[in-house]
C-alpha cells in the first residue's frame, strides 16, 4: 500500500472543533458545579460525624448514600465518565484520505453501474445497536433500533473508515445521513460474519476469511500472562469474536443438517414405514400423520424441545448509565431493583401474573 504511513493509520486523536466546543461547554457549566458543591456540602455534614464516631471510611460513605439516595459520584464508572472524556487513541481520517485519493471509483452506485460490482461495507451505528450496510441500496426508515439499515450516498472511502473504527483504538466516525449526524464503529461489533448481506444480494458462493483466532496453549510460547496486558486483551477480544463466528457457523451447519437428513436412506426408510402403517385413504389423516412425523424428526435434529420456553428481559437504557462497579450496597440494591422492575413490567405486558 504505497503512500500509506503509520502517521496515516494511527494519527493522534485531536478533537474536532465541534467536539472541543461541546466538551468545553460541559466543563464550564457553572450550574453543574454549583449543584455538585451543594451536594458535597450536604455529604460532608453527614460524613464527618459518622467518621468521627466509627473511624470507618466505607461506613461513613455508605451513610451518605443511605441518607441522600441517588448518589453517583463515588462509583468507578461514573468517575471515569466524568474525567476520561477521550473517545479513542486515534482516528480513521488518514485511512479515509488515502482511500479517497487511491480508489479509481469512490462511489458504490457508480462502481455497480460501470464495473458491475456490488460492494457493501459494514459498520455499526454507535448510538443504536444496529448494523449499517453501506452500498448502492437504501432501506426505508424504521424506529426499530435492532433492524439493519442499508445506507446509500456515502463514498466508499468514508464507509471503509467507519467500518475500521475499532472501539478504544479509533474514535467513532461521524457521517451525516439524511440530515442526521450519526456515529459509526467497527462493523463486526454487532454481528460477526455478515453473511446475510451477500446471501440477500444473490451470491451463490460465500468465502469467509478472518485472522481473529484466539491463542491455544503451546509449550514453546507458554501462558499469555508472560506477555502482559496487551496479549491478555487481544486474547479476550479474539475469543469473543471467534466464538461469535463459531456460533454462526454452527447455526448454519445445524440448518443444513435438516436438509441433508431428509435425503438420507434412513429418513426415507422411516417415512416409508409411517406411510405403510397408515391404513386409510383419508388424505387429511395421512397429512396429519406425515406432519407429526416430520415435526418429530426436525425437533430431533435441531435438538428442539417444544415444551421449553425462553423469556428474554432486555434491561432499560437507565441501567447503561448506572455504575456497575460501585462497592456500596445501597447503590447495588438500586441496580438490582432496576432489573427486577424492568422484568416485572415486561411480564405484566405479556403474561397474566397469578398473585
Amino acid at each position: 500500500m504505497y503512500g500509506l504511513s503509520y502517521a496515516d493509520i494511527l494519527p493522534p486523536n485531536v478533537p474536532t472543533f465541534d467536539e472541543f466546543f461541546q466538551k468545553a461547554k460541559d466543563t464550564l457549566d457553572l450550574k453543574r458545579y454549583k449543584s455538585l458543591m451543594n451536594d458535597m456540602s450536604e455529604y460532608a455534614r453527614a460524613f464527618v460525624p459518622e467518621f468521627m464516631r466509627t473511624g470507618s471510611l466505607e461506613a461513613s460513605i455508605e451513610r451518605i448514600v443511605t441518607d441522600y439516595g441517588d448518589v453517583d459520584y463515588f462509583g468507578l464508572e461514573n468517575i471515569m465518565r466524568e474525567f476520561v472524556k477521550i473517545s479513542a487513541l486515534s482516528n480513521t481520517d488518514g485511512i479515509e484520505k488515502y482511500l479517497s485519493e487511491t480508489l479509481e471509483i469512490d462511489d458504490f452506485t457508480r462502481l455497480q453501474r460501470e464495473r458491475g460490482l456490488d460492494l457493501y461495507v459494514i459498520a455499526t451505528e454507535l448510538d443504536r445497536p444496529r448494523k449499517a450496510i453501506f452500498g448502492p441500496k437504501k432501506s426505508p426508515f424504521t424506529d426499530d433500533p435492532w433492524a439493519d439499515r442499508w445506507i446509500d450516498g456515502v463514498p466508499i472511502s468514508t464507509a471503509c473508515s467507519a467500518s475500521c473504527a475499532l472501539p478504544f483504538i479509533y474514535r467513532p466516525k461521524r457521517i451525516t445521513v439524511e440530515g442526521e449526524r450519526l456515529y459509526f464503529t467497527d462493523g463486526e461489533v454487532k454481528k460477526t460474519l455478515s453473511t446475510h448481506v451477500p446471501r440477500e444480494n444473490g451470491a451463490d458462493l460465500i468465502i469467509i476469511s478472518h485472522t481473529l483466532e484466539p491463542y491455544q496453549y503451546e509449550e514453546r510460547w507458554g501462558s499469555l500472562t508472560r506477555s502482559g496486558i496487551v496479549s491478555i486483551l487481544i486474547q479476550s477480544i479474539y475469543t469473543m469474536v471467534a466464538q461469535k463466528i463459531r456460533s454462526a457457523w454452527q447455526a448454519y451447519s445445524i440448518r443444513r443438517q435438516v436438509f441433508d437428513f431428509i435425503s438420507t436412506p434412513q429418513f426415507q426408510k422411516e417415512l416409508e414405514s409411517v406411510l405403510k402403517d397408515i391404513d386409510s385413504k383419508d388424505r387429511k389423516k395421512i397429512r396429519k400423520s406425515v406432519t407429526e412425523f416430520l415435526k418429530d424428526k426436525v425437533c430431533d435434529v435441531l435438538q428442539l424441545d417444544l415444551n421449553l420456553q425462553y423469556l428474554y428481559f432486555p434491561s432499560s437504557s437507565e441501567i447503561f448509565w448506572m455504575d456497575h462497579f460501585n462497592i456500596f450496597p445501597h447503590y447495588m440494591r438500586k441496580l438490582v431493583n432496576s432489573g427486577y422492575t424492568r422484568a416485572k413490567k415486561l411480564l405484566e405486558e405479556n403474561y397474566v401474573l397469578i398473585k
